[in-house]
């Protein structure tokens, strides 16, 4: 049991930074694409 929630804890941090890689990409290309298209 113990093993299962560092599993789950270990997910959970990597989801974690992927969510702020994606959000970090995403704010970095709208902002390319307005100072592009503005």
């Amino acid at each position: 049991v113990l093993a299962n929630i560092l599993v789950i804890a270990e997910v959970h941090t990597y989801y974690q930074y992927i969510a702020r890689a994606v959000v970090l990409f995403v704010a970095v290309v709208a902002y390319t694409m307005k100072r592009r298209y503005t």
